[in-house]
């Protein structure tokens, strides 16, 4: 089954580009061309410590062709040592307003061993009015051991950024047995634009800890400054007026 059929609603290393010339050099104009306005960088790591790799939006990797959606599933045998199958699937959305900016969905299975890993998915070029930026962030699942989280926002815009860290670090300790765990946040910051989210999970099993499953979501809005009611400008003219009246009756007696 796609994890994509059961998806809920719920370090920085920079993807790198290669241009491919085939003995030829491209002339300068099309080698700028692919070069431009930096596409988004959807992208999961998976990282044991050891070894690491990232699946990219659109890369060879990725299940799910659709632009802003990505989904991986490991083979038979996962690329890191000590987990037997790696699943997960991100989407990014650029309107908060009709969806989060960032969500992350994943199981992960060690069959009984000892293991630890990172799971980190990120996005960049998410803009927004500038000023002050609210963050809105949610997690949940269910864990045999133990799960570690973070947000981070980085107005650099760089790819895995952890510049500015939204809300406390999440943790949580089963005790061995399955059990479920969540927790909604929201926090603010200065704002910039273009910038990258980012959410890191830690998952750590124990000798005979098999699966950890997850989702989280992170949203950012613009701040909306306190409204100043319509009338009040009203009023305060009418004082002045007020007052100025008062002080010429007093001035001519």
């Amino acid at each position: 089954m796609r994890l994509s059929d059961r998806m809920s609603v719920s370090s920085q290393r920079k993807p790198s580009m290669k241009i491919t010339t085939q003995g030829r050099l491209l002339p300068l104009a099309a080698a700028l061309a692919l070069t431009a306005a930096p596409a988004s960088a959807l992208s999961i790591e998976f990282d044991d410590g050891t070894t690491a790799f990232t699946v990219a939006d659109g890369g060879g990797m990725d299940d799910d062709r659709t632009a802003g959606r990505l989904e991986y599933t490991s083979a038979s045998t996962s690329p890191l040592a000590g987990w037997r199958t790696l699943s997960a699937m991100a989407t990014s959305c650029r309107n908060a307003i009709d969806c989060p900016n960032l969500t992350l969905d994943f199981e992960v299975d060690s069959g009984g061993a000892a293991a630890d890993l990172y799971l980190r998915v990120t996005e960049t070029d998410l803009t927004l009015d500038g000023g002050r930026t609210v963050f809105d962030t949610a997690l949940s699942g269910t864990a045999q051991d133990r799960v570690e989280a973070a947000f981070y926002y980085d107005p650099s815009n760089t790819p895995f950024g952890q510049a500015v860290q939204i809300d406390e670090s999440f943790a949580f300790a089963s005790g061995g047995d399955f059990s479920a765990y969540s927790r909604d946040g929201e926090d603010e910051a200065a704002g910039a634009s273009p910038f990258s989210l980012t959410t890191v999970y830690r998952i750590v099993h124990e000798a005979g800890g098999t699966q950890t499953l997850g989702d989280s979501k992170m949203t950012a809005a613009s701040a909306s400054p306190v409204p100043v009611p319509a009338a009040l400008p009203l009023l305060a003219g009418g004082l002045g007026v007020s007052g100025l009246a008062l002080r010429r009756r007093r001035g001519r007696a």
